[in-house]
């Protein structure tokens, strides 16, 4: 059984990005405001997957997965 390396800070935002990524695909806000939901989920929430994809891959890559 291998030990396992814990990185809780990237943790922490693979889990925002996971939240953002579900954000892009339900807009949640648009029937509050659309503006409100293009900032969410057409300018914020674009860096969510890009991010979760590297964040995912160092810990892939230093856990020797």
């Amino acid at each position: 059984m291998s030990k396992r390396n814990a990185y809780p800070g990237i943790d922490v935002f693979r889990m925002i990005a996971a939240l953002l990524v579900v954000a892009i695909h339900t807009s949640p806000l648009s029937s509050a405001s659309a503006v409100g939901d293009f900032l969410l989920t057409r300018v914020t929430a674009r860096v969510a997957v890009p991010f979760f994809f590297m964040a995912s891959g160092i810990t892939r890559t230093r856990t020797g997965s």
